[in-house]
């Protein structure tokens, strides 16, 4: 299978990507490098250094399916910046999520079945944010 692997070059997304590529799989690892390394890259995967916003762009009928692994993870940035976390972790992951519904439904017409899984973290309104003492 052809997998892409959003955050591909973090803590979790790389080993994901290591048992795929273990496996025999066809593996594209999109990162932006932003708190993952390319050296987790592993070896025999494809490298796309791109903003998870730019998925669309990366994704053609090609792909069997995505794992999403991209997410800000940082517990004090995120509470001195929470819009980043919003904007990448909620929206981020929710284009990613309609992008990959895009390429399902432009493919609908192919016997290959499609995938999208999302993991890392989950979300929920507060009506406070913590703040720093």
């Amino acid at each position: 299978m052809k997998l892409l692997v959003t955050g591909g070059a973090g803590y979790i997304g790389s080993v994901v990507a290591a048992q795929l590529i273990i496996a025999g799989h066809d593996v594209v690892v999109l990162d932006n490098l932003s708190t993952g390394h390319r050296d987790a890259v592993v070896d025999g995967a494809q490298f796309r250094q791109e903003e998870l916003s730019h998925v669309a762009q990366v994704l053609d009928g090609s792909f069997d399916g995505v794992l999403h692994f991209a997410a800000k993870s940082l517990v004090a940035e995120s509470v001195g910046r929470p819009e980043i976390y919003w904007d990448n972790n909620v929206v981020g992951r929710s284009r990613c999520s309609r992008q990959c519904g895009l390429l399902e439904s432009s493919v609908l017409s192919s016997a290959r079945p499609r995938q999208h899984m999302a993991c890392r973290t989950g979300y929920r309104y507060e009506k406070t944010i913590p703040r720093r003492r």
